[in-house]
C-alpha cells in the first residue's frame, strides 16, 4: 500500500513528464532566443526540467507552466552572467597595447591558475590526487602509474578522468 506522499510524488513526476513532452520545444526556443547557442540551449532545457523535478510536490497543473519558464529564465540569467564574466576576463587579459605587459599579466594569470589548480587537486580523494599529480606534474603515463600502484590501467584512467572533471568543474565555478 502506498502512502499519500508517494502518490503525490508520482503525480508530480507524471505532470512534469507530460509537461516535458508538451513544452520542451517551447522552452528550448525561449532559451535559444536568449543565448543563441544550440548546444547550450539543449543543455539548459534539460536542466530546466531537472530543476522542476526538485520542486516535486509543490508543482500543480495550474502553476507548472509559469514555474517552468521562471526556472528557465533563471538558468538563462545564470548562463549569461557566466558568459559575460568570461568575456570580461578575456577582455581584461587582452586589453592594453604593450605586449610585454600582456605577457607579464599572462604569467601572473597562469601562476594564479596553477595555484588554484593545485588547491583543487589537494581536495581530491587521496588515490585520485596521487594519480592526477603523477600524470600532470611528473609526466608519468597511465601504464607506468598502473605498474607503480599495482592498479589496473582502467582504474588509473577512471581516477584520472574523474580527477580532471572535478578540478575542471571547480575551476569553472571560480571563473
Amino acid at each position: 500500500m502506498q502512502n499519500a506522499s508517494e502518490s503525490t510524488s508520482r503525480a508530480a513526476y507524471a505532470l512534469i513528464e507530460q509537461t516535458y513532452r508538451e513544452m520542451r520545444l517551447q522552452v528550448r526556443a525561449y532559451i535559444f532566443k536568449r543565448i543563441n547557442n544550440a548546444d547550450d540551449a539543449d543543455d539548459l532545457t534539460h536542466d530546466t526540467f531537472l530543476r522542476l523535478l526538485e520542486y516535486g510536490q509543490t508543482i500543480r497543473t495550474e502553476t507548472v507552466s509559469s514555474m517552468l519558464f521562471t526556472v528557465a529564465r533563471n538558468l538563462v540569467f545564470d548562463y549569461l552572467r557566466r558568459q559575460y564574466c568570461h568575456q570580461e576576463v578575456h577582455d581584461e587579459i587582452m586589453q592594453g597595447t604593450d605586449p610585454s605587459s600582456n605577457y607579464s599579466e599572462s604569467l601572473v594569470l597562469a601562476d594564479d591558475l596553477g595555484q588554484m589548480e593545485s588547491k583543487f587537486v589537494g581536495q581530491l580523494p587521496t588515490q585520485r590526487q596521487r594519480i592526477y599529480r603523477m600524470v600532470r606534474y611528473e609526466d608519468r603515463s597511465v601504464s607506468e602509474i598502473s605498474d607503480m600502484l599495482r592498479l589496473s590501467v582502467r582504474t588509473v584512467e577512471n581516477h584520472l578522468l574523474m580527477g580532471r572533471q572535478q578540478v575542471r568543474e571547480k575551476m569553472r565555478k571560480c571563473m
